[in-house]
């Protein structure tokens, strides 16, 4: 091969490189919002089940009573579930069935113990049983591991700010 030869192909392999770059750096771009969407709001990084997603449209529709089963399933399933155990209390909660919500938020949290969702939801909960302190205590969690607000704490915060308006402390 003669230097000649090399001179030429050499633009040619830089232009190849540099499309296979191009073509790396797009993949990889196109593929961190799907591997992070599993992730919103304390996720814990478990991939969703069938249960869980079943679950998750009876709670939009306020069928808590339908989630339940479903979720209790995927408790079992997936024991390190966060998100799971957090849907669960809330359901419960939502059906006036406190001790046990505040058994598996506490369950969560144990999972997961920065899952945003589960601080929101206790933190309500502490609110329902006249405990704004601990609700408090919930909030300033929040504060601490959102880089800026976030949705659990400012519907946490507006949750405490309802309930100190309404009972005047």
């Amino acid at each position: 091969m003669t230097a000649a030869h090399v001179a030429k192909s050499t633009p040619r392999n830089a232009q190849r490189a540099a499309f296979l770059a191009t073509l790396l750096c797009l993949a990889v771009a196109l593929a961190a919002p799907v591997l992070a969407a599993g992730d919103d709001d304390g996720w814990s990084g478990t991939r969703k089940d069938n249960d869980v997603a079943a679950a998750e449209k009876k709670i939009a529709a306020e069928d808590f009573a339908g989630a339940i089963p479903l979720l209790e399933k995927a408790t079992r399933t997936n024991p390190r579930n966060a998100n799971a155990f957090n849907l669960l209390a809330f359901s419960q909660r939502n059906l006036g069935d406190y001790e046990s919500a505040a058994s598996n938020y506490k369950t969560a949290l144990s999972i997961d113990p920065d899952h945003k969702g589960a601080l929101e939801y206790q933190g309500e909960l502490f609110l329902t049983l006249d405990q704004p302190e601990r609700a408090e205590a919930n909030l300033a969690r929040l504060d601490d591991i959102c880089f800026f607000e976030c949705r659990a704490y400012v519907e946490l915060k507006q949750a405490i700010d309802d309930y100190r308006a309404k009972h005047g402390s």
